[in-house]
């Protein structure tokens, strides 16, 4: 994950994702388990790490269609943080739901210490730089793209999103719900 983290700090765009049919093991190589972290959880802490100090940690710059941001309004900047605190809600209950069933959520100093030992040197920051990291998390399951981040019941799967193209034909998921995170714990 070193070199398309270093990609993506020189202002490239980099999509990470995985492929292969049902059980094939696509959740545990991207997302991992308690004892063996996976490529995500792995990405987001080199990436963190490397632009520790050089956070741009104000919500008002969001991401918009492929390669382009906005300005958001102090209104629309209360309403991402309600959205991300809603979504980091929802997973503390779902810990403390796994925890209850004898599960116990990844203990974030474990987490610490096996990304330490799998960590190689850094990618490089250029000092002049500041980050605002933004994420979504979809699926594409029978060519229909589902968000990953939009709370839905357990009796249906969600609104289906669609690919658009922006004005220079850059392709992205329209209507995508993307969320600010400050470290790679959020991201996790």
């Amino acid at each position: 994950m070193r070199q398309p983290v270093q990609d993506f700090l020189d202002g490239y765009n980099r999509l990470i994702f995985t492929y292969g049919v049902t059980n094939a093991g696509k959740t545990y190589t991207f997302q991992g388990t308690e004892d063996d972290v996976g490529i995500l959880p792995r990405a987001m802490d080199m990436l963190f790490k490397s632009i520790r100090g050089k956070l741009y940690t104000a919500m008002d710059l969001k991401p918009h269609c492929c390669r382009d941001y906005i300005k958001l309004t102090e209104n629309q900047v209360r309403e991402e943080i309600a959205i991300k605190n809603s979504i980091l809600r929802l997973t503390k209950e779902v810990d403390h739901r796994n925890s209850t069933t004898n599960k116990a959520p990844a203990d974030s100093k474990d987490l610490e210490q096996l990304l330490k030992d799998s960590e190689q040197s850094s990618p490089t920051v250029k000092n002049d730089m500041k980050f605002s990291v933004w994420v979504s998390f979809f699926e594409i399951y029978n060519e229909c793209f589902y968000d990953l981040l939009i709370p839905i019941s357990n009796e249906k799967k969600g609104r289906t999103l669609r690919l658009a193209q922006d004005i220079k034909g850059c392709s992205y998921v329209k209507g995508l719900q993307w969320v600010q995170i400050s470290d790679s714990k959020e991201a996790f």
